[in-house]
């Protein structure tokens, strides 16, 4: 995508020390000839704080001096471009992941899944953005259990309980099923997307003999 060659008008903030990303603005300008600046892709924490670069960096050229202005993206939105995949909506990634879970447990009833189906989901993202050992983690979990469930009274057992337990052993399963899934559709979760991300990132540099694409030829991050 190439960078717009005009910035919207400028809002001018009070006068008092500026802001962090006033700081970043001026930087950029200081730091990048022309050419340099409109390739490049500056990454922000937020979409709302696209907007107020934005809105910086046309505060910070100089009157009558044309600018191509630079590439700003939200995190999460130039995250998810470079994993290539779409961020489904959590509806239907629940749907998804009940399907998943009714293969294994054929008696799994939605009215119940939906309670904890949600939170699951949540902690999926999370260990994925943190780009966490999953195989680790959720063989780690299932020994705990293992361990709580030895020490119980056997007269407490019941099907219940044996299906409690059950669950835990079978997280990385599922978990290794959905991610299939998703990646046959072309669909993620949020922290899905980053960790596909980072790997594809990493297997560009990686490879010295591929040169990146023009447009992210250059990064910079802020925030």
């Amino acid at each position: 995508m190439l960078p717009s060659p005009t910035l919207a008008a400028p809002v001018a903030a009070p006068a008092t020390s500026r802001s962090f990303l006033a700081e970043v603005a001026q930087e950029l300008l200081a730091s990048h000839d022309v050419d340099a600046l409109s390739e490049l892709v500056v990454i922000v924490p937020t979409r709302r704080a696209v907007v107020y670069l934005k809105n910086e960096l046309a505060l910070a050229t100089p009157e009558g001096q044309a600018l191509w202005a630079p590439r700003i993206a939200a995190m999460e939105d130039y995250l998810v471009e470079r994993a290539g995949v779409q961020v489904e909506e959590p509806i239907a990634l629940q749907l998804l992941l009940f399907d998943i879970f009714k293969h294994i447990d054929p008696d799994l009833q939605f009215d119940h899944f939906v309670g904890w189906g949600g939170l699951l989901l949540q902690d999926f993202s999370t260990l994925d953005q943190h780009l966490a050992d999953t195989k680790s983690i959720f063989e780690y979990l299932a020994e705990a259990k293992a361990l709580e469930r030895w020490q119980l009274d056997p007269e407490q057992k019941t099907t219940g309980l044996d299906r409690y337990f059950g669950f835990w052993g079978q997280l990385h399963k599922v978990y290794l099923r959905f991610k299939a899934r998703l990646k046959k559709e072309h669909l993620a979760y949020p922290g899905l997307a980053y960790r596909r991300a980072v790997q594809g990132l990493r297997r560009e540099l990686a490879d010295v003999k591929k040169a990146l694409p023009p447009a992210t030829s250059s990064w910079a991050w802020a925030g």
